[in-house]
């Protein structure tokens, strides 16, 4: 886990989030969280995060991102993202 450098996953609510921070050890600034902004958007919720993160200019060119979503229906996906350039990720207004 040392590798990654952030964890950015769906979320229904802020004590999922949480609770996975505490079972892998790892601290809860490493998940960025926007559910105070939008609520569960679901699988959505992922690229909207990276996005903002990015923009945000939290997330820097070799950072290692595991991205991971899941639903009530038990659907579910995980990806491992390294950022190479952000600079052909940020859009203009």
């Amino acid at each position: 886990m040392h590798e990654v450098d952030w964890f950015i996953s769906n979320r229904a609510n802020i004590d999922i989030i949480e609770t996975i921070s505490s079972r892998l050890g790892v601290p809860r600034e490493m998940f960025p969280v926007n559910l105070h902004k939008y609520g569960n958007s679901t699988g959505d919720s992922v690229l909207v995060a990276l996005d903002e993160a990015i923009s945000a200019n939290m997330i820097y060119e070799g950072d290692l991102i595991v991205g991971s979503v899941f639903s009530g229906g038990l659907p579910w996906g995980a990806n491992l993202i390294r950022i190479r350039d952000c600079r052909m990720y940020v859009h203009s207004n």
